[in-house]
């Protein structure tokens, strides 16, 4: 599996995994969706709810093959102000989920498969996607490189979940990171990841 990343300045990254079926992950820019041959994916597979990580959808016609998938928690956000919008002066944007994610959940992309990870704290339905073969990580705004770390002051977030959500991840190998913000890093990411939850343990809300 190969995976190109997109981004523009004050946007969430877009992943196209050139799998034997080709997948995205996060598609918050109708221009950068615009630029990705869509009538060849088969599912757009989406982090969380925020704005900036699904807005495309709102406008975008994929083909009729294509599925959009995201976590059961997350859905019920879709439309809503849960969906911080208006940090970005939008509406919330409107889009079908035609498949509801749970923990542990398996997407099969053909030659690679996607192990879905439940991480709660950003939203509720957060998620990460873990593919064992190449030890890559798309951790949405879970972490970030140099031990960065997803808000949790806006609607749904919760600091405590976070840290539990990282520690999960601080149990895999990890080779390389596709973070929902930031650079793609291939650089002792276990450790970038350790520095991520102590960050997290420190910045815990009081009970």
């Amino acid at each position: 599996m190969r995976v190109d990343t997109f981004s523009r300045l004050y946007e969430s990254n877009t992943f196209w995994l050139n799998a034997e079926q080709k997948a995205i992950v996060d598609l918050g820019s109708l221009t950068i969706a615009k630029q990705l041959p869509l009538d060849e994916v088969c599912c757009v597979i989406l982090t969380h709810s925020h704005y900036d990580h699904t807005a495309a959808l709102d406008k975008l016609e994929l083909p009729s093959s294509a599925i959009v998938m995201m976590h059961e928690a997350d859905a019920t956000a879709i439309g809503t102000s849960a969906s911080a919008a208006h940090f970005f002066g939008a509406p919330p944007p409107q889009f079908h989920v035609d498949k509801l994610l749970r923990d542990g959940a398996s997407i099969d992309l053909g030659d690679s498969i996607l192990r879905v990870i439940h991480t709660p704290g950003h939203t509720p339905g957060s998620i990460c996607l873990y593919e064992a073969h190449s030890k890559s990580l798309f951790s949405g705004d879970t972490v970030f490189p140099h031990g960065g770390i997803g808000r949790t002051d806006l609607p749904g977030g919760n600091s405590h979940d976070l840290t539990r959500s990282i520690s999960r991840l601080t149990k895999l190998e990890v080779s390389v990171l596709y973070p929902g913000h930031g650079e793609v890093t291939a650089s002792n990411v276990n450790e970038q990841i350790k520095q991520s939850l102590t960050f997290a343990k420190a910045n815990e809300s009081p009970e």
